[in-house]
């Protein structure tokens, strides 16, 4: 570890959740740590090769990494934003009984979401609409696009220069067990994923 440190040949960074980002990178010869910044800003110290952040970091954050040789020299990159790889931003959750209808409430919650998009420059949006478990799987993967369409409609409006794709889960992918009267409002819902 005593020869010059060189840089990374790949680095990146994903949303890994609605609160957490991974930043991961090839490891770099002759380095005995790495420093990541945000903005100038030092968030992470480590010996591994990833750290996760607690925040989402969009593609505006400037994200660098720098590895330290063993010998004290430095190489520093810049770490790019993940283009394939979509991570949960956020869900709109608690949709009517077979309805796709945004309320104030939901039209609230995704001015907050277009807002938070806008910050962090994502430029690629992922909608998947979701059901419980009460119509038929016909139904359902049907209102489930319906709620997809409807949430894509909304934030276009206020997104320009975004990419939207959406898809329908239908009831395949609950987050709280249908068995509950009380859960289904939450897997009646569109998942927001951005990249």
């Amino acid at each position: 570890h005593l020869g010059a440190v060189s840089a990374p040949s790949t680095a990146t960074r994903y949303i890994t959740s609605s609160k957490s980002t991974t930043i991961s990178w090839s490891a770099a010869t002759n380095a005995v740590r790495y420093v990541v910044k945000k903005n100038g800003k030092v968030i992470c110290r480590t010996t591994a090769t990833s750290c996760t952040y607690k925040g989402v970091l969009g593609p505006k954050q400037r994200i660098t990494l720098t590895a330290i040789g063993g010998n004290g020299s430095t190489a520093t990159i810049t770490v790019g934003q993940s283009s394939s790889r979509f991570g949960l931003l956020s869900r709109v959750t608690n949709f009517d009984i077979f309805g796709s209808k945004l309320d104030w409430k939901k039209r609230y919650q995704l001015n907050q979401i277009a807002k938070a998009i806008k910050a962090a420059g994502f430029t690629k949006i992922r909608l998947i609409g979701n059901t419980d478990d009460i119509g038929s799987s016909k139904v359902d993967r049907a209102l489930s696009l319906a709620r997809a369409k409807v949430v894509k409609a909304y934030l276009s409006s206020l997104l320009k220069g975004v990419t939207f794709t959406i898809d329908a889960a239908g009831r395949t992918n609950p987050i709280k067990s249908n068995a509950k009267v009380i859960n289904r409002k939450y897997n009646r819902r569109v998942d927001i994923f951005a990249a």
